[in-house]
């Protein structure tokens, strides 16, 4: 059986809270670093990625309109314009939603390279900097990104998951379910980011698609 979309959204909250409570000491060796101390690729990741919710916000919005004009009925036409709705309003954003995972999926990969890359440069600074107190700020730093790169990742499963569940037998509670968790931002406002001298998400503008891409 289906698992009702409002426990699913409270789990999947749930499991994301868990996750990074696990990496809290981790977290907090990167407290009071400046915005881009872990590098301006991966600020402008997480910021790539706040835009991407904005444009899947919208997108959960087209759907639940879509989704409205289906259970208006077919009218005069019947089951031919059920059958329109679907091919023609339903279906182009089902296809846009697993773009928006595939896209969020492309933003955590581009953060799991920005974090090796963080990783090399933190060994290199621990190499020759061997005393003069470089270390443990090449640390905090080196921290701070592998948690930037971990938000992001699980942001992207919890998108794919999301997307995964939203099908042509989806009723609108789903999509409400779904529009609720995703403006929660569970893991793109989440603490560890703020600690990594983040802002908190605000509501943005969808932001251009080549701006996201470059970003990646």
């Amino acid at each position: 059986p289906r698992e009702a979309p409002l426990w699913r959204a409270t789990r999947w909250r749930a499991q994301g809270a868990m996750a990074l409570n696990r990496g809290g000491d981790a977290g907090r060796a990167g407290q009071g670093l400046g915005r881009d101390a872990c590098g301006p690729r991966l600020t402008a990741l997480v910021d790539a990625a706040r835009r991407l919710d904005a444009h899947g916000e919208g997108l959960l919005r087209e759907l639940a309109a879509a989704l409205a004009r289906r259970g208006a009925g077919g009218g005069d036409d019947g089951e031919a314009a059920l059958h329109r709705v679907a091919a023609e309003d339903v279906e182009p954003v089902l296809a846009l939603l697993r773009d928006f995972a595939a896209e969020a999926a492309e933003l955590a990969s581009s953060a799991h390279q920005a974090a090796a890359a963080a990783a090399a440069e933190a060994s290199a600074v621990a190499e020759a900097g061997s005393g003069t107190g470089e270390e443990g700020s090449a640390a905090g730093a080196l921290w701070a990104a592998m948690g930037m790169a971990d938000v992001l990742e699980q942001d992207a499963q919890l998108k794919a998951e999301l997307v995964a569940s939203l099908t042509h037998e989806t009723v609108s509670e789903e999509v409400a379910a779904a529009q609720m968790l995703l403006a929660a931002k569970p893991w793109l406002d989440h603490e560890l980011l703020r600690r990594a001298g983040l802002p908190r998400a605000a509501a943005t503008a969808r932001g251009d698609g080549a701006e996201r891409r470059a970003a990646a």
